[in-house]
């Protein structure tokens, strides 16, 4: 039976009480000077929150151009930040031909039915017009489906024009703040999609954006990193075979996914079950039928040390 979730006061994590509690543990413990964090949200927030006052470097990613501006007018509205410095870099034309032209090897084994390839560039080139297609998602899908093959090149031409507004083009931006003690960057990296596979011509950008700080920092740094967003398996893969000299700790949320098992018997980390109370008291997980509630908690978060 399903019930209605009940949207937290605040914002905290959708991860167990129990996980967000060790993650915590984990960078009061072990002295942790950088966070990276994949997938900006609620957690964000929840942790800037909780660590302004201490001395971290926060590092957090986003793909979604919406999203990334509402979080900085959401951080900028809380906490009320001190030098804050954007630096917005549009995509050129050159950008969008790179992207349609690259193809790159899926880092997990896909079917045919659950590639997003062949999504992932019909949404770049048609833009808002994707909604008219089969699986546009929205009341208009398929609703041209007669017209479309004569309509589509019309509605890929206007869009490449829409691109050239800020509106509608992509970014590769960055977003730098001090709030109390805490150093905060906002990297926005487009465009917006779930690409579970790795199958992204720039899955490489969105990997680095987070990661490319650790080459110049000592090697007697801590590292905690939180990944609930993009290629989840292939940045694990990528941070651990770069082989940095640093304590780095990985955290995967949502580990019961099928198509990061590959990653977790090449890297042996641990897994720790979740429970149905978020931080909050909230019962996030009452919304799920039973079999996927059971399902989604027995892996709710995976963990890597790379020095144990």
């Amino acid at each position: 039976m399903r019930h209605s979730y009940k949207v937290p006061a605040y914002p905290v994590p959708i991860l167990s009480k129990k996980n967000v509690r060790f993650i915590e543990k984990i960078i009061n413990e072990k002295n942790i000077d950088s966070i990276i964090e994949y997938g900006s949200g609620l957690s964000t927030l929840y942790f800037i929150k909780n660590l302004k006052n201490k001395k971290i470097k926060f590092t957090s990613i986003e793909n979604t151009k919406i999203w990334f501006y509402k979080n900085i007018k959401n951080i900028t509205k809380t906490f009320t930040p001190k030098n804050c410095v954007l630096n917005k870099g549009s995509w050129s034309r050159n950008d969008y031909k790179k992207f349609y032209k690259t193809t790159v090897e899926p880092f997990a084994e896909v079917s045919k039915e659950k590639s997003k390839y062949k999504k992932i560039i019909k949404l770049l080139k048609l833009g808002p017009f994707y909604k008219f297609e089969k699986d546009g998602n929205s009341k208009y899908s398929g609703k041209l489906f007669i017209l479309l093959p004569i309509i589509r090149p019309l509605f890929i031409f206007i869009n490449s024009l829409l691109q050239k507004l800020d509106k509608f083009n992509n970014e590769k931006s960055e977003w730098k703040c001090q709030i109390d003690e805490l150093d905060f960057t906002y990297k926005l990296i487009c465009p917006g999609l779930k690409d579970q596979f790795a199958e992204s011509p720039n899955r490489d950008d969105f990997v680095y954006a987070g990661i490319e700080s650790l080459k110049n920092e000592s090697k007697s740094k801590n590292i905690l990193v939180m990944i609930d967003g993009g290629p989840r398996h292939y940045i694990v893969d990528q941070i651990i075979k770069k082989n940095y000299h640093h304590n780095i700790h990985i955290f995967l949320f949502d580990a019961h996914r099928p198509e990061y098992k590959s990653i977790f018997d090449k890297y042996k980390g641990t897994f720790f079950q979740g429970e149905e109370e978020l931080v909050d008291g909230t019962n996030y997980y009452s919304i799920f039928t039973e079999e996927k509630r059971t399902r989604h908690l027995a892996k709710e978060l995976w963990y890597f040390n790379n020095q144990n």
